[in-house]
């Protein structure tokens, strides 16, 4: 059947933490494409978290898992304590080591679509390029989504997709993706006369800053396959239902099975699946 198996995989890789649970699974997909970051000491009351969404093969999401740490470090911006300049560095930073790396490592139409949170003492930075998705669930019942999914049909993602020489097609960048920010995809970063964040498909994250407040309990990401099926709302109960005992995993499981499909002719639940689950 193409790109998918004849039946589910629906053995889960699991990382538990200080406050954290993360859960992965392949599902109906041939290969498992995502990736991602769960550390609650990446600095001085300071937790990195991020999930990496491959598409066209896992290396480049494999490459960001490895590297995004290190890079955002290195940035001159992180150590001055401008976070949102950092996270823009190290996004675009990433995307110009693989243009570095031998053509027969990384496929020019492999990518990853990418969505990182820093959290710095109690305020949350959220970076995202391509259309994964973070909600906080706050205790008086709002849902606050962190970030908007880039898709070539928005007004400002078609614009800069039309300048760089590219069509939107059905929903699709030259028929072909489905998204429009994302690491990699080299093919749509050829155009010599623009610069990185100009590109048909950027790597450019749009940055949302958040202070915390006592009503937010709960952050969830995840990539596009946990999100296809089950409403914001059903989410939000899955994770109360669940953690009135404190229990992620058991949270990160039926928000999987639920959105799993049962039939191999399903269009929707059949993706990757990865998510992180935090307690605020």
């Amino acid at each position: 059947m193409g790109t998918y198996l004849s039946s589910p995989d629906r053995r889960r890789e699991r990382e538990n933490g200080k406050n954290f649970w993360t859960s992965s699974m392949r599902g109906w997909r041939v290969s498992m494409e995502d990736q991602h970051i769960a550390d609650p000491d990446f600095g001085e009351d300071m937790a990195l978290y991020a999930v990496f969404d491959g598409h066209g093969g896992p290396k480049v999401s494999e490459f960001c898992q490895r590297n995004f740490g290190r890079v955002l470090k290195s940035q001159p911006a992180f150590v001055q304590g401008r976070y949102e300049a950092a996270l823009e560095g190290a996004f675009l930073e990433i995307d110009r080591l693989l243009t570095q790396s031998p053509q027969n490592v990384f496929s020019f139409q492999s990518g990853c679509t990418t969505l990182v949170v820093l959290r710095v003492g109690r305020r949350l930075y959220v970076a995202n390029a391509g259309d994964s998705r973070c909600l906080v669930f706050r205790s008086d019942g709002q849902i606050l989504q962190m970030n908007i999914e880039h898709k070539p049909y928005l007004p400002e993602e078609f614009a800069r997709i039309s300048n760089a020489g590219g069509l939107v097609v059905n929903g699709r960048i030259n028929e072909n993706l489905n998204l429009s920010r994302a690491i990699g995809d080299l093919d749509y970063k050829r155009n010599e006369t623009l610069p990185p964040e100009q590109q048909m498909i950027s790597a450019l994250p749009e940055v949302v800053v958040k202070d915390l407040e006592p009503e937010d309990e709960f952050m969830l990401l995840g990539c596009d396959g946990v999100y296809e099926v089950l409403t914001d709302v059903s989410l939000r109960e899955v994770v109360y239902e669940n953690m009135t005992q404190s229990n992620g995993d058991a949270a990160l499981d039926e928000i999987f099975d639920r959105t799993l499909s049962a039939a191999q002719t399903s269009f929707s639940g059949k993706d990757n699946m990865s998510a992180i689950l935090v307690k605020l």
